[in-house]
């Protein structure tokens, strides 16, 4: 069986654009953090899944104004007491 010891890699330009998809486990949090803020919140590059769908029902549930579209999210908190089923907010893992 033949080990490879060392790889070398000669100097090459390298060109081109690489989109980074969002990630769901930084845009929860940051999600949930743009509630302390007093003016309105963009965000940018949110995953179009699920679970963030399920969070932006809940902040209009309780008085968020909530655009999402072609991944940007755009949120103004104007929160009120509001009773949430379990039924909306088990969807969350």
């Amino acid at each position: 069986m033949l080990k490879i010891k060392s790889i070398k890699i000669y100097p090459s330009k390298i060109k081109g654009t690489v989109k980074i998809s969002g990630s769901k486990n930084a845009s929860l949090p940051i999600i949930a953090a743009s509630m302390v803020c007093a003016k309105s919140v963009k965000l940018t590059n949110v995953p179009n899944i699920t679970d963030i769908h399920s969070l932006l029902n809940i902040l209009k549930k309780i008085g968020s104004n909530v655009v999402f579209k072609n991944n940007t999210l755009k949120i103004k908190h104007n929160i009120n007491n509001q009773t949430l089923l379990f039924d909306e907010i088990r969807k969350f893992r």
